[in-house]
C-alpha cells in the first residue's frame, strides 16, 4: 500500500533500491489490491512517518493500487521496455494478446493474406498469434512451405519488439483491427508443440513427419513437448485408467516424481487402493532421482498417451474443444 500511495516517481526510486525477488513479490501483491480507502491510506502513511497533512493529500490523490499502478511504478523505475518486461514476467496473464484479430479469420484467408510474406515473417506470426488461428494457418499452407515455417518456428529465440511492430505496421492496411505489439523470449519447440496440439492428430503427425525428413533431431524435440503430463487432467477417468493399466507400478512411481500436485492426484486417484499404496511406497523408496531418468520415463509414457489418442483409443479434451452428439466420454 505504501508504494501505491507515495506517488509513482518516489515509488520507482524505492523500487530500484530493492532486491529483485523482494520487489517482484511486493508488486505482485500490489497488483491484486483493491482501491485503498482514505482511512487505510492515512493509517499506512502515518505508520511510515508521514505527517498528517501529507497523508491526507496522498490519500486523496493516490488511492489506487492494482496492476496498472504496479506497471507504472516499474516503468518509472526501469524505463518502458525493462519495466514492461518485468511486469509481464510477474503477471503473465496481463500480457496483451498479440494478433488477436486473427482469431476469426479463416485458415485459407490467412494463407492468402500472408502469401507474399517471407517464411521468417510467417514463422514469427505463427509464434505470436492465438494457437487455434496458428493451427488453421499451418493447415492451409502448402506442404513445402509448411515444413519450412515449422523449421524456422522451432529455431526462434527472442523476437525484438521493433520487429513485431514493423510486421504489424505492414499488415495494418490488410486487417480491420490490430493487437498490441510486444517482445518476449519464444521457446520455438514448445510453442510449435502448443500449436500442433490444437490441430487434428493426422495433420500434426504429417507436419512432424515432413520435419523429421529434414531434421530428425528437431522433430523429436517437438514430439517431446507435444503432449505433457499436464494434459492428463484433460483425459477422462475411464481413459486414464486404461492408460495406467499398461504401465507398471515402478514406472508410475518414477512418473510421479517432480510433477504438479494436481497431476499426481489425477494419476493416483485413478489407481485402485491397493495399487495406489504400492506406487506411493515405490516412489518413497526411490528417493531423489536424476532429472534425465525421470524425463526418460515421462517421455515414454507421454509418447504412449499420444499414440493411443492418435489411434482413437482415448480422447484428450483440450480447453476450447467442442463436441456434438452428446457429452464426450
Amino acid at each position: 500500500m505504501f508504494l501505491a500511495l507515495i506517488g509513482r516517481e518516489e515509488a520507482g526510486n524505492v523500487l530500484r533500491r530493492m532486491g529483485r525477488e523482494e520487489a517482484d513479490r511486493i508488486l505482485e501483491i500490489m497488483s491484486h489490491l483493491p482501491p485503498i480507502s482514505a482511512q487505510d491510506a492515512r493509517r499506512v502513511l502515518a505508520r511510515f512517518g508521514s505527517d498528517s497533512d501529507a497523508a491526507a493529500r496522498a490519500a486523496s490523490h493516490q488511492a489506487m493500487a492494482g496492476p496498472e499502478t504496479a506497471r507504472a511504478i516499474l516503468i518509472r523505475a526501469f524505463g518502458q521496455e525493462e519495466g514492461d518486461r518485468r511486469f509481464y514476467e510477474i503477471l503473465p496473464d496481463q500480457r496483451p494478446r498479440r494478433f488477436a484479430f486473427f482469431e476469426d479469420v479463416d485458415g485459407k484467408q490467412l494463407a492468402a493474406l500472408l502469401r507474399k510474406e517471407s517464411t521468417a515473417v510467417v514463422a514469427i506470426l505463427v509464434a505470436n498469434m492465438p494457437e487455434k488461428a496458428a493451427a488453421r494457418l499451418l493447415s492451409a499452407l502448402d506442404p513445402e512451405r509448411k515444413v519450412e515455417v515449422v523449421r524456422r518456428l522451432s529455431g526462434l529465440g527472442r523476437v525484438d519488439t521493433t520487429i513485431l511492430a514493423t510486421i504489424e505496421e505492414r499488415l495494418r492496411a490488410r486487417v480491420e483491427a490490430l493487437g498490441t505489439p510486444g517482445g518476449e523470449e519464444i521457446q520455438g519447440e514448445e510453442r510449435l508443440a502448443e500449436i500442433l496440439r490444437y490441430m487434428d492428430l493426422g495433420t500434426g503427425d504429417r507436419i512432424l513427419t515432413g520435419l523429421s525428413e529434414s531434421d530428425a533431431e528437431l522433430a523429436e524435440k517437438v514430439r517431446t513437448h507435444l503432449t505433457s503430463p499436464d494434459d492428463l487432467i484433460y483425459i477422462s477417468n475411464r481413459d486414464l485408467q486404461m492408460i495406467l493399466q499398461r504401465v507398471d507400478d515402478q514406472d508410475i512411481a518414477v512418473l510421479l516424481k517432480g510433477k504438479r500436485d494436481e497431476v499426481v492426484a489425477r494419476i493416483t486417484t485413478n489407481l485402485s487402493d491397493r495399487r495406489r499404496e504400492m506406487v506411493l511406497m515405490h516412489r518413497e523408496s526411490l528417493g531423489p532421482m536424476r532429472r534425465r531418468d525421470v524425463d526418460r520415463v515421462t517421455t515414454d509414457f507421454m509418447r504412449m498417451v499420444r499414440t493411443m489418442a492418435a489411434e482413437g483409443e482415448i480422447v484428450i479434451r483440450l480447453p476450447g474443444d467442442e463436441y456434438v452428439g452428446g457429452p464426450p466420454r
